[in-house]
């Protein structure tokens, strides 16, 4: 059976750095924690500092009861207290992102331990066994069909593939999927991204999602309550998402409240229909 494989934080000249190893060759006093962003990390707690900003405002009682619910399952194996927990969040980029995908865990850890229902230690060690494994899935899950899993002490391979086929079923992505969008119009008053941008810093090599941008391309699309493709050459401008909306402010002589994206792009090349494919994707149409 091949060696478990843990992310490990050290600190460096140019800030923390981040190594896959074994988890038997984790340095002595490394603990393992989950760090919002970065997922479940082994840390040195004698040095490590977390940031004391925060990037949002105290989030609203809908939030923090859905936070509550993952708590309840969390401080079982963690010593994190709830306001610890929620300002972890409050430090993300983008907590929408974070808060689901907790969610996901811990609806994986009461499916599979529910009928662990005895006060014993070895029960115990069973639930928190299965917990261990759902979050390395939690870190993994998005590499279905190309990752197995192998036994723990209380956990075997089948059952173990069977948390992972079930925590990457197209019904728990497209819950994970509307979760963030509920999450994001709970707490994201503007769009987590630039208002205009060209239309190279949305994708990379083939098409895909630029996975260099300073910030997440389908997050900034799908935020977007109107979309406007802005021609570089001419300055005029076309609607990709969002039209129904423009034409009710119209109607209305009101002026336009919302999350506006601007792309610039070239009207003259295919970069409209790489945006419009884009605005489908994400959106499940566009104008």
């Amino acid at each position: 059976m091949s060696a478990e494989m843990v992310r490990v934080r050290f600190g460096g000249p140019n800030g923390p750095e981040y190594r896959e190893m074994p988890r038997s060759e984790v340095p002595a006093g490394y603990t393992p924690v989950r760090m919002v962003g970065i997922g479940e990390c082994y840390v040195d707690m004698s040095t490590y500092r977390a940031s004391p900003g925060f990037r949002h405002p105290p989030f609203p009682d809908a939030a923090k009861e859905r936070i509550v619910r993952i708590h309840q399952v969390v401080e079982q194996y963690s010593s994190h207290t709830f306001e610890q927990f929620e300002e972890g969040f409050r430090k993300d980029m983008h907590p929408w992102r974070e808060i689901a995908l907790w969610e996901l865990i811990v609806d994986a850890h009461q499916r599979f331990t529910s009928h662990l229902t005895g006060e014993d230690q070895l029960t115990s060690q069973k639930k928190e066994d299965i917990f261990k494994a759902i979050m390395w899935m939690s870190n993994h899950f998005p590499d279905h069909g190309r990752v197995r899993l192998g036994a723990t002490a209380s956990l075997t391979a089948k059952r173990a593939n069977e948390i992972f086929d079930w925590m990457c079923s197209n019904e728990r992505a497209s819950l994970l999927k509307e979760r963030r969008q509920t999450l994001r119009e709970l707490l994201c008053n503007s769009l987590p991204g630039p208002e205009t941008v060209s239309i190279h810093a949305l994708f990379g090599e083939e098409c895909k999602p630029n996975e260099a941008a300073s910030f997440i391309p389908e997050e900034l699309i799908a935020a977007a309550e109107v979309i406007l493709g802005v021609d570089v050459n001419t300055g005029k401008i076309a609607i990709f998402s969002g039209r129904k909306l423009l034409e009710s402010c119209e109607a209305s002589g009101q002026g336009i409240e919302a999350r506006v994206l601007h792309v610039e792009m070239d009207f003259d090349t295919t970069e409209p229909e790489k945006l419009a494919a884009l605005v489908k994707v994400v959106k499940g149409e566009h104008d």
